[in-house]
C-alpha cells in the first residue's frame, strides 16, 4: 500500500495486538469516547498477521463453495439469504424472513429460534469440509439479520451506495475515536477505500468500526424550499 508505512499487527482473528497505533496523535484527548472529525487522512497503516489464504480473490473456488453450502443452508432452514460479505478474519451472513419480500419492513424480524437453527446448520455443513475448505478455522462465522437503515453491514448495501458520502467510524481498538468523511468508493475484504477531494484513502477494515450514511439533510416530512 505505501512503502513507509506503519504497520499494525493483528491475531488470527483480526483483532489488533500490536503494532503502532494509528491514532497515536490523538491519545491525550481528555474523553476518548467523543468522536473527532477527520477532514484529511494521508496516510493510513498496513495490516499485518495472520494471512491464511484470506486475501485469496473474491472468486476464489474455495469462497464460492462456502458461499454455496451457506445460502443452501439458510433456505433448507427456513430463511433467506439476503447478504453473504467476506472480511478480513470475519464471514457475515445476513438473513430475512422468507415469506415476505426481503425489502418488506417485517423481513428482519426472524425468530430466534429459527436464526439459532440457521447458525447451527450453516456450521454443521461447513465444518464437514473445513478440511478442504478451511472457513471456519480461518473466519469468524456471524449470521445476523438487517441492521439500522444509516449503517452499512452487507456487501449488497456497500455497492448500492457507491459514490454516496459516507461517515467511517474508526479507532475503538485504542480507544480514541475517529470519524473520517469521504464517499465510498469500494469496500473490499481487507480495506474500505473512500475519497476525499477526489484522492483515494485506503482504511484497513480491521481498523473499521462502523460506516453509516449522515443525516439526511431533509428530514421525512419536511418541505423542500
Amino acid at each position: 500500500m505505501f512503502p513507509d508505512a506503519p504497520v499494525v499487527d493483528v491475531d488470527f482473528m483480526g483483532n489488533v495486538i500490536g503494532g503502532e497505533n494509528p491514532f497515536e496523535d490523538f491519545a491525550d484527548q481528555s474523553n476518548s469516547n467523543q468522536k473527532t472529525p477527520v477532514e484529511d487522512v494521508d496516510e493510513w497503516p498496513e495490516i499485518a498477521g495472520e494471512i491464511g489464504g484470506m486475501d485469496d480473490p473474491i472468486d476464489a473456488p474455495w469462497r464460492r463453495r462456502a458461499e454455496e453450502i451457506i445460502r443452501r443452508e439458510i433456505t433448507e432452514s427456513g430463511l433467506n439469504c439476503y447478504d453473504i460479505m467476506w472480511s478480513y478474519h470475519k464471514l457475515e451472513i445476513t438473513v430475512t424472513r422468507s415469506d415476505v419480500p426481503e425489502d418488506h419492513e417485517e423481513a428482519g424480524y426472524v425468530e430466534s429460534d429459527d436464526l439459532m437453527k440457521a447458525i447451527k446448520a450453516v456450521n454443521a455443513s461447513l465444518e464437514r469440509e473445513d478440511h478442504e475448505l478451511n472457513v471456519l478455522s480461518r473466519f469468524e462465522l456471524i449470521v445476523a439479520t438487517p441492521g439500522s437503515d444509516d449503517i452499512l453491514t452487507t456487501d449488497r448495501e456497500f455497492k448500492a451506495y457507491k459514490g454516496y458520502d459516507v461517515i467511517v467510524v474508526t479507532g475503538s481498538t485504542f480507544n480514541i475515536y475517529k470519524e473520517v468523511v469521504g464517499k465510498l468508493h469500494e469496500k473490499t475484504f481487507d480495506e474500505l477505500i473512500i475519497t476525499q477531494n477526489g484522492r483515494k484513502v485506503r482504511i484497513p477494515t480491521a481498523l473499521v468500526d462502523e460506516v453509516r450514511l449522515p443525516k439526511a439533510k431533509v428530514e421525512p416530512g419536511d418541505e423542500w424550499t
